[in-house]
Parts: C-alpha cells; structure tokens; sequence
C-alpha cells in the first residue's frame, strides 16, 4: 500500500484529502504525534493546530520524516491564505508559503518522492 503525507492536514481541504486518499487505497501517514505514534514527525516546530511547521523544519528534518515513514508521495496542501489573513501576518504568510514549500520540495526530491 502506498504511503501519502499531506501537509495542512488539519484544514478543510487537507482533512478531505485524507479521507479521499483512503479511499483510494492509499495510507495517510499523520505527522501529528498523537495521532501517529509510529510516524511521528519529531520536531519541537509545531502549528498552533499540532502540525508539523513547513517552514521551521529544515529541510533536513523533513527529508528524515520522509524516509523514516517511507513515504511514496506528499500532498503540499499547507499555506496561509485569505487576503485579511495574509495581510495581517505577511512574515508568516511568506516564511509558510515560500520557505515552507522550499523546505518539503528540497526534501522531497532528496528522497525521490514525487510531491503535488
């Protein structure tokens, strides 16, 4: 069974994502520890949501995190959107949606992993 990792996984469209992936006959890897104590990402870097932050986990760490879990393909699903949202926290916005991105498709890469 194929292994998929979404980031923004606890959003609307992430969690859609997840279930949509089982379906399909995927296995969603969680990178919420208490959700997935076998695949924990191990970070102190988290969202105030419990996620795994794209933007404060190196590349390195997210390159470890993939290969720990084998997994086959990521989801890039996180990022900080709404013009009001955006507006109120650029530096976040940016560090989430730039450096954040970077960090998942530089590891991923790493490790042969296609991302979407």
């Amino acid at each position: 069974m194929k292994k998929v990792f979404i980031t923004g996984e606890k959003g609307f469209i992430g969690t859609n994502l997840a279930k949509r992936a089982k379906l399909h006959g995927f296995k969603f890897v969680s990178g919420i520890h208490s959700k997935n104590e076998d695949a924990a990402f191990v970070s102190q870097y988290v969202t105030e949501k419990g996620e795994p932050c794209v933007h404060q986990n190196s590349e390195e760490a997210w390159q470890a995190f993939f290969e720990v879990n084998g997994i086959d393909y990521v989801i890039h699903n996180a990022a900080v959107v709404g013009t009001d949202v955006v507006a109120l926290n650029a530096k976040e916005s940016t560090l989430t949606n730039v450096q954040g991105t970077f960090n998942i498709c530089r590891a991923a890469k790493k490790c042969g992993i296609p991302v979407c």
